[in-house]
């Protein structure tokens, strides 16, 4: 230590220097190695005290022994009874983040792709039904050619919902005699060609995004908001339709025969020509015996479509329909290119497409369980 009289010979100058010499000297000293060492050691562990346990996403643990004394004693019962509650073998209690969230845990995929399924659980919250007694031909969008890759598909909406039109025989009131449709139709075909690995798109017209047109306007608005579906004024639809479908090679899928535009002048370009030749027709059921009995409306079919009242089937022969759908560098020239670039987008996000088409489905299955329940309703057709 420092004597009185060598502190008071100290002038201000000097007082850092003297603040260095005390430093030294407490080096070593028995209180310096006490406070080293408390500035070594973490800080205690702090716990959340009784009644803090309110989310089932925060695990703590109950007990915090201070001691050897207040560990519990061991017993094997205690592990046993973990293993057939599925806990860990080991007693350890698995610690998640506060963020996490519980969620009920199922795999859309599998129980879509499943054909030996039938029921299937919960999918977007509601159940859905398979029906093991009805299969869906979807054998022309399979394909072992080296080398081919599928087509977009350009669904003509406007001419699907009139082939299909009403869902059934007094289930609406059309207003000024006008027919209403139903988007479950535009709803299977679309998942019919993504569930299948094929990029689907709708073209209509703005009318039927309407209540007072279309039964089911969730469907169209959704499809819309998906980026599945492109509407417009009926004036330029079948415009749009040939233009998505040329610039693509891309598939058309209608009945129509299109003989007004084709009396137009310059509506024959290559690519429209092009599309004529690709362009695919849907078989409509035109009678109600051609209709699947009602118990069936509505469902998932063994092998994962869903249908609303009939199977869908297309024109033409599986060999001729595969070539359509499909296409090689070397049937496809240089617009094959177009083809594979298309393809290759459509890849980065057809898993979640798929996911979001699931849960649009789920959601209409209530309205197809009421329409399968009431006698009341009658399929259409003579």
């Amino acid at each position: 230590r420092m004597s009185h009289s060598e502190q008071h010979t100290l002038s201000d100058t000097d007082e850092e220097a003297a603040a260095e010499v005390r430093a030294r000297q407490y080096e070593g000293t028995s209180a310096f190695a006490a406070a080293s060492s408390a500035a070594a050691m973490p800080p205690p562990l702090e716990y959340p005290s009784e009644g803090e346990h309110e989310y089932a996403d925060e695990v703590y643990c109950e007990h915090r022994p201070s001691s050897d004394d207040d560990f519990p004693a061991y017993n094997p019962a205690d592990f046993e009874s973990e293993k057939e509650e599925g806990g860990n073998n080991e007693g350890e209690v698995e610690v998640r983040p506060e963020y996490a969230e519980e969620e009920e845990e199922f795999d859309e995929a599998s129980l879509f792709n499943n054909p030996e399924n039938a029921k299937v659980e919960y999918v977007g919250g509601y159940q859905m039904d398979i029906d093991d007694k009805i299969v869906v031909d979807d054998s022309f969008l399979v394909t072992t050619e080296p080398g081919a890759i599928s087509r977009m598909v350009v669904i003509d909406a406007a001419n699907i919902l009139h082939g299909l039109t009403p869902l059934m025989e007094g289930n609406n009131t059309p207003e000024a005699g006008m027919q209403k449709v139903d988007a479950a139709y535009i709803l299977s075909l679309v998942r019919f060609f993504v569930f299948k690995g094929i990029e689907c798109i709708v073209v209509t017209q703005h009318k039927y995004e309407m209540d007072n047109v279309i039964d089911n306007s969730f469907i169209t608005k959704t499809l819309k908001d998906m980026g599945l579906l492109i509407t417009m004024d009926n004036t330029y639809d079948d415009l749009v339709l040939f233009t998505v479908a040329g610039e693509f090679d891309a598939v058309i899928l209608s009945e129509d025969q299109f003989r007004d535009e084709k009396a137009q002048p310059g509506f024959l370009t290559p690519n429209v020509n092009r599309a004529l030749e690709l362009k695919v027709a849907p078989i409509y059921p035109r009678l109600r015996g051609d209709f699947l009995p009602k118990e069936h409306w509505g469902k998932v079919s063994r092998n994962g479509h869903f249908v609303v009242d009939h199977l869908m089937r297309f024109a033409g022969d599986t060999d001729v329909l595969r070539k359509k759908f499909f296409t090689t560098a070397a049937r496809g020239g240089h617009r094959f290119e177009l083809v594979q670039e298309k393809y290759e987008s459509w890849l980065r996000r057809k898993d979640q497409v798929l996911k979001q088409l699931e849960g649009l489905l789920a959601q209409i299955q209530p309205i197809m369980k009421t329409i399968r329940e009431d006698v009341a309703l009658l399929p259409r057709g003579n």
